[in-house]
């Protein structure tokens, strides 16, 4: 077996995956900021910055390893603002153009296309205001649900290693309200190089009354990765990554609808 380290099971709560977002770092000049409409807690309109006419770049690193620059003109947001993982692929990238439109793309982990936004922005009187006027998902890359309604979504991305390399399992789980779900993971490196990814695609039902998955079926997109159903001791279903060559190691239980 090449694979190097075998970890232990790890069941991620729901509240651990959404804190690690909310990371403490370094504020913009302005109190605004491109790309969001909250940062660390604050409304986008209202940071603590302390330069209100600050023109030029800026650029941070988040913990996480993620990046964000953009530019500024007199403290207001312009131009092209993006976002990076740690390992250079860009996820997001939003074109401010000073007439009030912008273009907003989003992308998957692997770089492909996600979704396409326009729409009209202002900055102004301490708020960062905006209007969706079109709106197109990107196809080919999956199972494309995102208008129907969902209950719960579960989102994370925890780190394992691979012939010790450091690798993401970046997922996301939405529990639709007649019970089905679609969970769409991708396994990248989390710095820049070579390494082997994957990306999958798994789709089931869930019973709320026994924590049960069923209908359960999934579609490999490339890579040595795959999903499947870990019973647990309370006799609920959950999702596992895995991983192996003749042999599937498991590595994460990624959180169900049923966890509590």
């Amino acid at each position: 077996m090449k694979n190097s380290m075998l970890l232990n099971v790890v069941v991620l709560s729901v509240a651990a995956l959404f804190f690690a977002a909310c990371q403490s770092g370094v504020y913009p000049p302005s109190n605004y900021i491109g790309i969001f409409d909250q940062y660390n807690g604050y409304e986008n309109g209202k940071l603590p910055g302390k330069e209100k006419s600050y023109s030029g770049a800026w650029r941070h690193t988040l913990l996480s390893g993620e990046t964000i620059e953009g530019q500024y003109e007199n403290g207001i947001p312009t131009g092209v603002w993006q976002s990076a993982l740690e390992n250079g692929v860009v996820t997001k990238k939003v074109v401010y153009r000073k007439n009030g439109t912008y273009d907003s793309f989003s992308y998957y982990p692997d770089g492909e296309p996600q979704s396409v936004e326009m729409g009209t922005y202002a900055f102004r009187d301490g708020a960062y205001k905006r209007k969706t006027e079109a709106y197109t998902v990107a196809t080919g890359s999956g199972t494309n649900q995102s208008d129907k309604p969902w209950t719960s979504r579960l989102r994370g991305a925890p780190i394992f290693k691979n012939d010790g390399l450091e690798m993401v399992c970046d997922f996301e789980l939405p529990l639709y309200e007649d019970n089905t779900f679609t969970c769409l993971v991708f396994v990248y490196r989390k710095h820049k190089g070579a390494g082997e990814g994957g990306k999958m695609e798994a789709t089931g039902r869930f019973d709320p009354e026994t924590g049960k998955i069923f209908e359960f079926s999934q579609k490999a997109f490339y890579g040595n990765y795959r999903l499947g159903i870990q019973r647990l001791g309370d006799g609920r279903d959950s999702l596992v990554l895995v991983f192996g060559d003749d042999t599937p190691q498991r590595l994460f239980i990624l959180p169900g609808p049923g966890l509590k």
